[in-house]
């Protein structure tokens, strides 16, 4: 039921005291000392899913008149502020003609996490939360600490600390990018801490962002990258085990990610596996604006979009699901060969073309996919589908243990995997191989696996 979910989500983590609900025949009513900004959020979200359940659609922009009538000055600024961002997702009630019970589901999902996302974004929470960056020196991680200091991540009222690990080798590079920091003067960033020693980087982190691993190195066997990195990230799982929150949410970005994840999850037994994730959002931003091109439309026109298995070039990236403004992208593109001659091969070798191109791999594009992750584990994907790397449970065949990517739906901080998928024999062959891979890699490195 939304309204529950709304209720427990809304107040969870704050001074107010729960909304209790009463509900009548033909009537809502709050008793709640919520604030007016949250007791009408409330009172808008149940009174827009009764309209879903008689199969009726509301008007964002008469919601809202109805809503600012209640207001008085002092208030309304307020509470415009916490209804940031639902009047978007609103407008799909408008002019909708015979939308289905799967459609109605979608658009619920991406109210309730507006609604969260809105009271989290709106919060004045004065403890800052911990996010640790490794490789903070290095490219990726140098374009991503400012955005996460500026906002970026979590939102304009969430105060954030950093905590910068690398090598020892780069302890003055370290204290250069702190000074940087402090220099811009975020209002959000509320410290920032160096290190080079992992256990004392992750203390006490709310959230870890692994971008740092060893490069691959001219003449260096792909066996003794996967052995080496091994080694960096058996350390990291120790150290996040004994000094990380439980509820840590841990990013793996540092290449090979899916099997980096999977040495750090087997060496930190105390933090649970869905808490673990490896990246595979770049490939999927890569795949949507590849999709957008050829079908000439905006990104926020198509859904359904999967990148499957590896992040190497095994990895699958699906057309078969995609919708494009509602019609398969099957249907959209008149192209049968493209999916399979251009498009696929684009995506899996599109990080070696980059190098080739700049002569460096990509940094800002892994930066703006760490943000994109994060962000949709944190405040939901609002029923759309994205790709992360999550450890299996042997869903569609999967070895369970491994860090295989899915297509998955985020909301209130939990994701889950979008199950009962048709595949097509191209597309089974497809994720078998990039399964493959991932048991031999696995496999190499077997000694470290606790």
């Amino acid at each position: 039921m939304l309204c529950g979910r709304t209720t427990r989500r809304v107040c969870s983590g704050s001074n107010v005291t729960k909304a209790k609900w009463r509900y009548k025949k033909n009537a809502r009513s709050v008793s709640t000392t919520d604030s007016l900004a949250e007791k009408l959020t409330e009172e808008f979200a149940i009174n827009l899913k009764r309209h879903l359940e008689e199969n009726r659609y509301t008007n964002a922009d008469k919601a809202f008149k109805l809503i600012l009538e209640k207001l008085d000055a002092d208030t309304r600024v307020d509470a415009l502020q916490y209804f940031r961002g639902i009047h978007a997702v609103t407008e799909a009630f408008t002019d909708v003609p015979g939308a289905n019970k799967h459609e109605n589901q979608r658009i619920l999902a991406a109210l309730n996490d507006i609604l969260s996302q809105a009271h989290s974004e709106c919060s004045t929470a004065s403890e800052p939360v911990k996010i640790a960056v490794t490789g903070a020196c290095g490219n990726i991680g140098y374009a991503l600490i400012f955005r996460i200091a500026s906002g970026q991540l979590l939102g304009p009222n969430i105060p954030v600390q950093l905590h910068l690990h690398d090598v020892p080798a780069a302890e003055q590079a370290l204290l250069g990018i702190s000074m940087e920091l402090e220099d811009c003067a975020f209002p959000l960033l509320r410290g920032v801490k160096t290190f080079t020693n992992p256990e004392s980087a992750f203390e006490d982190v709310d959230y870890a962002l692994l971008a740092g691993s060893k490069p691959r190195g001219k003449s260096m066997e792909r066996k003794d990258l996967l052995r080496g990195n091994a080694t960096i990230f058996l350390e990291q799982g120790k150290a996040l085990n004994k000094s990380a929150k439980k509820s840590v949410k841990i990013l793996v970005v540092g290449n090979p990610a899916n099997t980096n994840c999977l040495v750090l999850k087997s060496n930190a037994p105390n933090i649970p596996s869905k808490n673990f994730t490896c990246m595979t959002r770049l490939d999927h931003n890569r795949a949507l604006y590849q999709i957008a091109k050829k079908a000439q439309v905006n990104i926020h026109d198509i859904q359904n979009m999967a990148v499957w298995g590896n992040h190497s070039s095994t990895q699958y990236p699906n057309i078969n699901h995609v919708l494009i403004n509602g019609t398969p992208a099957t249907e959209v593109i008149k192209d049968p060969d493209w999916a399979v001659k251009e498009f696929i091969p684009t995506i899996q070798q599109r990080g070696a073309s980059i190098i080739l191109a700049r002569g460096a791999s990509s940094a800002a594009s892994a930066a703006s996919a760490i943000i994109d992750h994060m962000r949709s584990w944190v405040y939901g994907t609002r029923g759309e589908w994205t790709s992360m790397g999550v450890i299996s449970n042997g869903e569609y065949g999967v070895t369970p243990g491994i860090c295989y990517s899915y297509p998955v739906v985020a909301s209130g901080g939990q994701y889950e995997i979008v199950k009962d998928l048709q595949i097509d024999p191209f597309s089974a062959e497809c994720l078998e191989k990039t399964h493959k891979e991932l048991l031999e890699e696995r496999d190499a490195i077997a000694d470290l696996l606790s």
